[in-house]
């Protein structure tokens, strides 16, 4: 019986509307024109968009290790864009009112560090103009820390390259040394071999001679230029391990010049990824959708206003009939 009754009065209200058909029409039809008359009238408006990534930069830990660091994270960044930060200085530098300066928008793209920037302007070269001079300045104002970062690196480099120049000094003096000593032993051995040829020479004449004092002293010659070898040796290859061991440090630190190099080349300064470009097709404003929108309202409000009336009417008929 409900589902009966609602049946009627759904036919009832499509009555209504299809006896006020014209009331509904002609006013959405109207509406609708006016609507797509004000949406060719307003000028034209394009989204012009660019990317910008911020810069990143190496910091490092109590362990030596390495972690890298974007230099302002890009949600701030898009916070700071949204909240005007930029605004004084670009309007300054082009000459444009900060009161009518465009609308700037960005937002940070999800799960990367990339930045998107946009606004909507009919005169697209002046967008651009605008896009690439805030870039500029966000540019400026995020490198001073990673400079600060690529001179200390660049400081450390320079410091550890006069390290390796001092320590080859060393292995310079220290191999002077090692023919200094070397020529000493060829000296010593040589005169070794004259007195071990003088005391042979002598055998028969102390035999003969009985010259003992003069062995002797060749003797405890003999056994001073054994020890003057014995200790030249000694500091020969004292030297040679000190060599062995200043070449693993210079080792060790050009490892270090190394990765300081690689970390310096990985920096990166802040990028705009992507150029301030224009949509194909004006975003503002949009003809159909205003149309379409102001059919719909038109339809839907001339229809429950057509239901008003009717209601109205038979209302009053009502009062009437009963009086």
């Amino acid at each position: 019986m409900e589902q009966v009754e609602n049946e009627v009065e759904l036919i009832e209200y499509f009555n209504v509307l299809w006896k006020r058909r014209w009331f509904i029409i002609v006013p959405t039809i109207l509406l609708a024109l006016v609507a797509g008359i004000i949406s060719f009238v307003v000028p034209s408006k394009w989204e012009i968009e660019a990317l910008i990534q911020p810069g990143k930069y190496f910091i490092r830990s109590g362990q030596g290790t390495f972690t890298e660091v974007v230099v302002m994270d890009p949600k701030q960044l898009a916070g700071q864009i949204n909240q005007g930060s930029y605004i004084r200085l670009t309007s300054a530098e082009l000459n444009l009112d900060p009161g009518k300066f465009p609308k700037v928008k960005a937002e940070n793209l999800r799960d990367t560090n990339l930045v998107r920037v946009s606004l909507q302007a009919g005169e697209t070269d002046k967008a651009r103009t605008i896009l690439n001079t805030l870039f500029q300045h966000i540019k400026s104002d995020l490198d001073k820390k990673i400079d600060i970062e690529m001179k200390s690196i660049s400081t450390e480099i320079g410091a550890r390259e006069n390290d390796i120049t001092a320590k080859s000094l060393d292995i310079q003096s220290n191999n002077i040394d090692i023919e200094k000593a070397r020529q000493e032993m060829i000296s010593a051995g040589k005169k070794l071999k004259i007195s071990e040829d003088r005391s042979r020479s002598l055998v028969d004449e102390i035999d003969k001679q009985q010259q003992t004092t003069l062995g002797l002293l060749l003797y405890f010659n003999q056994e001073d230029l054994r020890l003057l070898i014995r200790v030249k040796e000694q500091e020969i290859k004292s030297l040679k391990s000190q060599i062995a061991r200043i070449n693993q440090e210079i080792a060790g630190i050009r490892n270090q010049i190394d990765l300081l190099t690689e970390i310096k080349q990985r920096i990166d300064y802040t990028q705009l990824v992507k150029d301030p470009t224009v949509s194909p097709s004006p975003v503002s404003p949009r003809k159909k959708v205003n149309v379409a929108i102001a059919g719909f309202l038109g339809f839907f409000g001339f229809s429950i206003l057509a239901l008003i009336l009717d209601y109205v009417e038979r209302r009053k008929i009502k009062l009437k009939t009963s009086s």
